[in-house]
């Protein structure tokens, strides 16, 4: 564990760990080695100047505005402020980390609680959340950054000693339960409980409902009681707290947690902040959660088993369904994943937070900023994990064949190369060169003398070759009606791949020309226009009646996508942990925090597509990146894929927002445009609703891609900076076509009309 004294570091303001918080104990046991981290219990305890770069992190503010009754005062409040200003002054970067926007306690909010909150909104130097949820939220009080943390359940502690007989008896009950629903936490107002209990006897018949945790409400407490006693012994309150060290063993044995919130009243700002720490906990533990459809526990249950229902309706149906659905034996215990692995994940972006807060050219800004009324809602807003991502000013084209390495053909893989073309080919190779492009096919240039080259690609062990060579069909079909490419060069028995050697091989006539990321509008024209020219030449083509890969991109698995990105997490965290992280480490944390809060808009977007949208053969990868450009003229189009039907959206939408295009420019819709008008020129018959589609087709395959991030962590590819890079401005045009969605929708509605 870290500690530091109250002159500088990272100092948490809380009674921890005098008061023993299950939250900050987390936090404290998963701190990285050497982040300063120390607790103070008021402001008060602060030097106004640090002895060393300092920050302060706010957390629950209820309890630093009370008077001397206890009261939350305006007076108090402006006490708070004033002194978190003269702290700011003197050198101290504040932080909130937002775990409930307003106090819960159960009183409506008052006067007091509104002009703390966004008086510490408007001094704040950075606000931290849990969820993009509530980052969304927040972005509407404040104009500090906004950082995503993430979050975090109660983990499984070693050495937590015998198990109280208390628990003990709990766990009797719930394993002898049919079926056990298990609520753990402070038994509190904002949870309903007597009207969750109401609900369960209502709409439950054989299922046991356990509810454990202290009450400091008298009243609440005795009308718990009471409305137990009347659900025949399927209601059983444990009115005491739980040791946080035992209580994974109780959500191992249950069947499902129950995590309530109410939303009426004074807990009306949970629909758009909120922290619900029981979630974190039982999905920590693998436990099936219900719960109320709220923001936060949306974006936090995606990808595990959860029944979330409206609010406004209660959670009878849901506990109803996960009565019903429960069929099957269930094991004794469940098995439990790293719940630390999160809380590590959340200290990583502490310590980035407060080394990019404290470096010496970012010093602490000393004017003081009086904001206590909402802040104006800023025209962008991005959300990080660290710091914000700068763009390189330079910009360089890369060359269609960066040399990679160039060597006589004597030995290894270039020996087996220069004798298969000897052999195969007739050829005799002087030089071959390695090029530094592709990610599926290992690529050479190779020289033959006399000016003749030609262009060799390798293909790995494991390639689908009777693909490929269908492939390499479809691309001859477009050289013969006039689109440029490469011809490829048959081996003397006629073959497109050479199989006769170790290695498979396909060879092309070398075709001179440059890939452009970043288009001009003569080369937005020529590629528009070809790719029409391209989809005209296949439109008579036949196709079979049902379009297998269409159906399977239609049937995008959101749940499956949010379990490969905590996979991600988890080990990024793990690296932050042990001291090795880099700086892609930081970024990949950040864009995937953002992209799993952004899966829950897939569905929406799938669900709009409308029906009618043209199947047919296509290029497959119509890209800048597999377009070779001589000044502006397109030279060649490269990569056909094989020929499988397909959304002839796709391939217009993903080269018209290509994520160059759309995170390079300002006028990228400018740019989208030009193109997209090329191509109707070039195949006046595309239907309508294609082009007004393409834009949500591009947006839809950016959303439930991770390609380059999942293979930097899982299986790197041939040249993974390539992809590194490519995952991030990927990244950054999906949350850009997102936000811009309708700005777009209306661009390509008025294209498809013109």
């Amino acid at each position: 564990m870290s500690s530091a004294p109250p002159g500088g570091g990272w100092v948490a303001v809380t009674d921890y760990p005098a008061w023993p918080s299950p939250y900050f104990a987390e936090l404290h046991r998963n701190v990285p080695p050497g982040f300063p981290l120390g607790f103070v219990s008021g402001l008060t305890a602060l030097p106004v100047r640090p002895t060393r770069p300092g920050v302060v992190n706010l957390h629950r503010l209820k309890r630093l505005y009370r008077d001397r009754d206890g009261q939350r005062t305006l007076s108090a409040a402006r006490t708070m402020l004033d002194r978190l200003r003269a702290l700011r002054d003197g050198g101290w970067r504040i932080v909130w980390t937002v775990h409930n926007l307003l106090p819960i306690d159960g009183d409506s909010p008052r006067d007091a609680d509104w002009y703390a909150t966004l008086g510490v909104l408007g001094i704040a130097d950075r606000v931290l959340t849990h969820t993009y949820a509530d980052a969304l939220h927040l972005a509407r009080l404040t104009t500090a950054p906004i950082i995503v943390a993430g979050w975090g359940g109660l983990s499984a502690t070693a050495g937590a000693g015998g198990v109280p007989e208390s628990v003990r008896a709990l766990l009797r009950g719930l394993r002898a339960a049919p079926c056990s629903m298990l609520a753990v936490g402070n038994i509190t107002p904002y949870k309903g409980l007597p009207a969750v209990v109401e609900a369960f006897t209502a709409h439950t018949r054989h299922a046991h409902l356990f509810i454990a945790g202290p009450c400091r409400d008298e009243d609440l407490a005795a009308d718990l009681v009471a409305v137990a006693r009347g659900c025949g012994g399927r209601v059983h309150v444990h009115p005491q707290r739980v040791p946080p060290e035992h209580v994974h063993h109780l959500y191992q044995a249950a069947d499902a947690a129950l995590c309530p919130y109410r939303v009426d009243g004074p807990w009306e700002f949970f629909t758009g902040v909120l922290y619900p720490g029981s979630v974190g906990t039982a999905l920590a533990f693998g436990t099936p959660v219900i719960a109320p459809h709220l923001p936060a526990i949306a974006e936090m249950t995606m990808g595990s088993p959860a029944r979330l229902y409206p609010p406004d309706e209660g959670p009878g149906p849901a506990m109803a369904a996960a009565e019903a659905a429960h069929r099957c034996p269930r094991p004794r215990l469940r098995r439990m994943g790293d719940g630390s692995a999160r809380w590590r994940a959340v200290t990583a972006v502490y310590r980035q937070t407060f080394e990019q807060l404290t470096c010496e050219d970012n010093p602490p800004v000393t004017t003081s900023r009086d904001n206590v009324t909402a802040s104006p809602e800023p025209d962008t807003r991005r959300f990080t994990s660290t710091r914000p991502h700068t763009e390189k000013t330079e910009k360089k084209e890369k060359a269609a064949v960066p040399d990679l390495t160039t060597s006589s053909p004597t030995s290894g893989s270039e020996g087996r190369i220069a004798a298969a073309l000897a052999g195969s080919y007739g050829l005799t190779v002087r030089t071959i060169t390695r090029l530094a492009i592709g990610q599926g096919t290992v690529n050479y240039r190779a020289d033959c003398g006399g000016g003749h080259q030609v262009f060799l690609k390798s293909y790995p062990d494991g390639t689908d070759l009777p693909a490929e060579r269908e492939a390499i069909a479809l691309a001859g079909l477009a050289l013969r009606a006039g689109i440029p490419g490469a011809a490829v060069l048959p081996n003397e028995d006629g073959d497109v791949i050479d199989t006769s050697g170790p290695l498979a091989m396909s060879l092309w006539e070398w075709v001179p020309g440059q890939v452009v990321t970043r288009l001009s509008p003569a080369q937005l024209v020529a590629a528009g226009t070809t790719l029409g020219r391209i989809h005209a030449l296949f439109a008579d083509h036949p196709t079979p009646a049902t379009a297998p890969a269409m159906e399977r991109w239609r049937g995008i698995d959101v749940d499956g996508l949010a379990v490969t990105i905590d996979q991600l997490l988890d080990i990024i965290a793990e690296r932050v942990h042990t001291g090795v992280a880099d700086s892609f480490d930081m970024d990949a944390q950040r864009t995937l925090l953002e992209r799993r809060a952004l899966l829950a808009r897939i569905p929406a977007l799938l669900a709009d597509l409308p029906a009618g949208l043209t199947v047919q053969l296509l290029h497959g990868d119509y890209s800048p990146v597999n377009l070779l450009f001589t000044g502006d003229e397109l030279s060649a189009v490269l990569d056909f894929r094989p020929p499988e039907p397909f959304l002839l959206a796709y391939d217009l939408g993903r080269m018209a927002f290509y994520p160059n295009t759309v995170t390079e420019s300002s006028d990228w819709l400018d740019a989208a445009a030009t193109l997209i008008g090329a191509y109707q020129e070039a195949h006046p018959a595309v239907p309508d609703v294609d082009v007004r589609t393409c834009g949500r087709i591009a947006l839809l395959q950016l959303l439930r891609s991770l390609y380059g991030v999942k293979q930097h962590y899982l299986k790197p590819g041939l040249f993974q900076d390539d992809l590194d890079a490519f995952w991030l401005i990927r990244h950054r045009a999906a949350t850009t076509l997102l936000s811009e969605l309708a700005t777009t929708d209306t661009l390509l509605a008025e294209l498809a009309t013109a």
